[in-house]
């Protein structure tokens, strides 16, 4: 399971004003309001049950690994990374001794057959709201 997720439901509302802005499809806030908190409670049940689970955060404009289950039992995690992580794996027991960032990618690469050649690039940034553009007057 690769999971994909962001901190807040602003965030989500946030990014879905800027699609439908640029003229893409709407997601009524009622339905974002019930799916958010939904997959996050959603998470554990199904990461407690797959071979390999994985919790990427979309916060800025590349993802980032913050959590892997494996065989149900969380054997890396990063809240720093995203406080929402610890929420999508409640109630997972978790392994002795957690694997670090650099570990976790190790195994990601292993467990996925990738090459060791794919670098992870990581780098802050943010997602900008543009206003559509005027029409000219005639």
């Amino acid at each position: 399971m690769i999971f994909v997720a962001v901190t807040s439901l602003d965030t989500t509302q946030g990014r879905v004003a800027i699609r439908v802005a640029k003229g893409g499809h709407d997601i009524t806030s009622e339905a974002q309001l019930r799916r958010f908190p939904r997959s996050l409670e959603n998470a554990p049940r199904v990461a407690g049950i797959v071979d390999m689970a994985y919790f990427l955060n979309n916060a800025e404009l590349q993802h980032k690994l913050v959590g892997i289950v494996r065989c149900g039992t969380v054997t890396f995690m990063d809240p720093l990374g995203a406080s929402w992580v610890e929420r999508a794996a409640a109630g997972l027991p978790s392994a002795a001794v957690l694997r670090t960032r650099d570990e976790a990618l190790i195994d990601l690469r292993e467990a996925e057959g990738l090459s060791d050649d794919l670098q992870v690039r990581e780098r802050p940034a943010g997602y900008v709201a543009v206003a559509p553009a005027k029409p000219e007057a005639p």
